[in-house]
């Protein structure tokens, strides 16, 4: 079975029709060239009810191909945290500010003017894009979130699991 395969492979050739005018006379010639060698085992023929169909293979390499950090969702979560932190940052160092400047006018302005500094102050220093960007991250942060109530040294706490 392989010797006639092997001898049906060694019958494939390329051809082509060349039409030579270097000696000034137009002749059509036709060359042809074996593609492979009779032992080559990259070809195959397939004969069905109505027709053959000869399948030449050839060797391909695997491809590998490197993984875009910046498509990574580690890396997505790793912005969204820090976009949360940052945000949360802002909206501490404003609520001080708030309370500091409380402090130093003795308390003369309105107090519930101060439950107002977390609302202005988001939406002029942060902006609206960024704070609904945070809102189904933090959502999801508390959702998933288990918290326990433990007694340590005679008080009680809520503990939470560190993410990692």
């Amino acid at each position: 079975m392989k010797s006639e395969v092997a001898h049906a492979v060694a019958d494939i050739e390329i051809m082509q029709y060349i039409i030579n005018s270097a000696t000034g006379v137009q002749t059509l010639q036709l060359f042809h060239q074996p593609i492979l060698n009779a032992s080559d085992p990259k070809v195959v023929e397939i004969q069905g009810d109505y027709s053959s169909l000869t399948v030449i293979s050839t060797f391909s390499s695997a491809a590998t191909l490197a993984v875009d950090a910046t498509e990574v969702p580690h890396n997505l979560s790793s912005y969204c945290r820090a976009l949360c932190q940052y945000i949360s940052l802002v909206l501490a160092t404003i609520a001080i500010i708030a309370g500091l400047y409380s402090l130093l006018k003795h308390f003369t302005t309105e107090g519930f003017n101060l439950f107002e500094t977390n609302r202005v102050g988001a939406l002029v220093w942060i902006g609206r894009p960024l704070l609904l960007v945070r809102t189904p991250f933090e959502l999801q942060l508390i959702g998933n979130t288990t918290v326990l109530a433990t007694t340590q040294t005679g008080f009680m706490q809520f503990v939470t699991k560190v993410l990692e």
